[in-house]
């Protein structure tokens, strides 16, 4: 089940990559998309931790894993996930200037 998963997961990425190459309006609207999806879960993942602290709960992996163990890792991880947001935000919204016609 796990390598029927990967390889739908890897076609659905691989293809969204290709169609973005082929075709730069797609490729920009994916992008925003994208950053829209990592600023959301990199404001969420900063204030997780403070809300925690403030109500006094101890820190739990989300989903029931392991991978954030105290809070130092959730603020890593936001920022992590801000800085990818406002990158795909850039290349989304970058367009490359065409030169004028010198004639």
């Amino acid at each position: 089940m796990d390598f029927v998963l990967g390889l739908l997961v890897g076609l659905l990425v691989g293809g969204t990559a290709g169609v973005s190459f082929a075709l730069p309006t797609f490729g920009r609207s994916v992008s925003r998309f994208l950053a829209v999806v990592l600023i959301g879960l990199g404001v969420a993942m900063l204030i997780w931790p403070l809300a925690l602290q403030a109500s006094g709960e101890p820190l739990r992996g989300p989903f029931g894993s392991n991978v954030i163990e105290c809070r130092s890792e959730a603020f890593a991880w936001s920022g992590g996930l801000l800085v990818g947001g406002v990158l795909a935000a850039v290349c989304g919204f970058w367009r490359r200037g065409t030169l004028p016609d010198r004639g």
